[in-house]
């Protein structure tokens, strides 16, 4: 498959257009090859998965998160410029589809919704009334659940330890709404749309002490690694000609038990 066909095939899953106005999706590094036999799919761009990739003869790497937001030049010996050396010593491409996948109500974001068999589900944010596309999601789960049972369901499905959470807690469990990331600022948005409880993926102390909702954060990777590992499977159910190998990672952020 040729490069710019597959490029325009990854932005009709994840419109450049759609991404937030201070993200950086789209091509990160333009490789010299003008046909993709392999691609690598991950979720974060680092020295590792980029060594990993080349290693794999991956001649494209798609990653969720973008190489950096903002240009930088490359001056220094750093791992920015050693993952650019790197690519550019293999004619391999970098693309990220970071908000313009977030913003795909219809792709894998909304894996988690899957997991939980919510209904009628809907947009958290959007900003106009008949957008297509938007931030995060909100749906009903079959029905109401006690908190410590859902609590319990979340961690399993999502894999994790453990779950931070602030807010006032409900009895049960109906309404959820999840923008994995970093999005408990959408508490309001999730309050608004009725929800009991917003499941995110980063979660900071000051939004902590104001939101008026339960907030649960299950951690960045953990929503996002399983997006886009539903990604890749996507990818290699309907790409022709092209192999496609997701290469997993950690979470590097892991807890200490003292």
């Amino acid at each position: 498959m040729k490069c710019t066909e597959l490029i325009k095939l990854l932005e009709e899953l994840a419109p450049p257009a759609a991404a937030a106005s201070w993200d950086n999706s789209g091509i990160q590094v333009i490789g010299g090859r003008e046909e993709v036999k392999r691609m690598a799919v991950a979720l974060d761009p680092s020295i590792n998965t980029i060594d990993r990739a080349m290693e794999h003869g991956a001649d494209f790497v798609l990653c969720h998160h973008p190489l950096l937001l903002k240009p930088a030049f490359l001056n220094k010996d750093n791992a920015y410029s050693r993952i650019v050396r790197r690519l550019m010593q293999a004619d391999a491409w970098l693309y990220s589809a970071h908000t313009s996948l977030d913003a795909q109500p219809a792709g894998p974001v909304r894996w988690l919704a899957e997991e939980l068999d919510l209904k009628e589900v809907c947009l958290l944010e959007y900003e106009a009334d008949d957008a297509v596309y938007g931030f995060g999601f909100c749906g009903n789960l079959p029905e109401k659940i006690p908190f410590e049972r859902f609590v319990c369901l979340l961690a399993a499905k999502t894999a994790v330890k453990g779950v931070n959470i602030c807010g006032p807690r409900p009895d049960g469990v109906k309404r959820v709404a999840c923008c994995p990331g970093a999005g408990s600022n959408l508490w309001s948005a999730a309050k608004t749309l009725g929800a009991d409880v917003l499941i995110t993926g980063d979660l900071k102390y000051h939004t902590a002490l104001e939101a008026e909702i339960c907030v649960l954060d299950v951690g960045h990777f953990s929503l996002e690694e399983e997006m886009m590992r539903r990604l890749a499977v996507h990818l290699q159910q309907h790409l022709v000609g092209v192999e496609v190998i997701f290469l997993e990672a950690c979470d590097p952020i892991q807890p200490y038990i003292v």
